[in-house]
């Protein structure tokens, strides 16, 4: 691959060098703000063999996805066309949209058990009227249901979620002063390896709900309490999970974390949390104090202000309670 050609062919296609203001790298996205969004020709760059997915960010950038081993190649060809501009200082805007991406096959299972478990929210909400949903979710779903492979279920996680965080919760609540102090409040939980498998994992241990229940139980403690979002992600990754509290740098108020047994050996982590100096509770399934000796030791808890063991899928109600309560005051 001509690395020069790709930064070139991009540079072309956003207005040319005058038109950049900052740009960045991501993991796999190169990230631009730009003066004038308009000049932005999505369908050249995204006929990029090398492109993955692009996305607008806020209303002055885009975001353009790209592997990883390519991403940092395209990054130092494209800074040596734009000079300096790579001093991304303000947090970054929230993306707008949904972008598809693909998916490796060592990652499928844990997709594929969010899939299923962010459509079981959606048919819930939508027999009980929370949402009114329109049918790309539903039309998504019976697809994936049908097909089960990755354009599919890469569309049913698009039509889902996209469902999910442009929806409002109800505003009737019954704490009315607390209500108002998290209204404009958004959270993010996040889930690491083997959560995705509640419900068949060790059930003595972590008990027979799922993670559709999970979710299910996030989302309303944090309608009931006011929050104007919570999204829920889960992965077997501890780059993916990293990505996620950069990501959420100037975007979410709060994040519930479990990191499952990442809590006991990743230093990244930790340095994640450190860096974007969100308030942060930890929680835990299990009573990981009294297990193993090796479980007694929790990297990440000396970057969050409370944590919560041993209550099951409970102790997320409970730290979203806690987490409402510290930002409200």
């Amino acid at each position: 691959m001509n690395y020069a050609n790709v930064a070139s062919h991009i540079l072309d296609n956003i207005g040319g060098k005058q038109n950049v203001l900052t740009s960045t790298i991501c993991m796999t996205r190169l990230r631009i703000s730009l003066s004038n969004s308009a000049l932005v020709n999505e369908d050249e760059i995204s006929a990029l063999d090398s492109v993955l997915g692009i996305v607008p960010r806020g209303d002055h950038g885009i975001e353009i996805v790209f592997g990883p081993a390519v991403v940092d190649q395209v990054y130092q060809s494209f800074a040596l066309l734009i000079g300096t501009k790579n001093n991304e200082a303000t947090p970054p805007e929230r993306p707008h949209g949904a972008m598809r991406v693909h998916i490796s096959p060592a990652r499928r299972q844990s997709f594929t058990a969010q899939a299923h478990a962010l459509m079981g929210t959606t048919k819930q909400k939508a027999h009980s009227g929370t949402h009114n949903l329109g049918d790309s979710a539903s039309t998504a779903a019976q697809d994936f249901g049908a097909h089960d492979d990755i354009s599919s279920l890469v569309a049913a996680l698009d039509s889902v979620q996209s469902s999910r965080t442009n929806a409002s919760f109800p505003s009737a609540r019954t704490h009315a002063a607390q209500t108002q102090r998290v209204a404009h409040k958004k959270i993010l939980v996040l889930n690491g390896p083997n959560i995705n498998m509640l419900g068949i994992r060790e059930p003595h241990i972590y008990g027979a709900q799922t993670y559709a229940d999970l979710i299910n139980l996030c989302h309303d403690e944090a309608g009931k309490l006011g929050f104007e979002e919570c999204n829920c992600y889960q992965s077997n990754h501890e780059g993916d999970l990293v990505d996620e509290i950069q990501h959420a740098y100037g975007i979410y108020d709060g994040i519930i974390l479990n990191p499952g047994a990442y809590t006991h050996t990743s230093i990244a982590l930790l340095d994640a949390l450190k860096a974007v100096q969100i308030p942060c509770i930890e929680v835990h399934i299990s009573a990981v104090d009294t297990r193993e000796d090796f479980r007694k030791v929790s990297y990440v808890r000396q970057a969050c202000f409370e944590t919560i063991t041993g209550m099951g899928l409970d102790g997320y109600r409970q730290a979203i309670q806690s987490m409402a309560h510290h930002l409200s005051h």
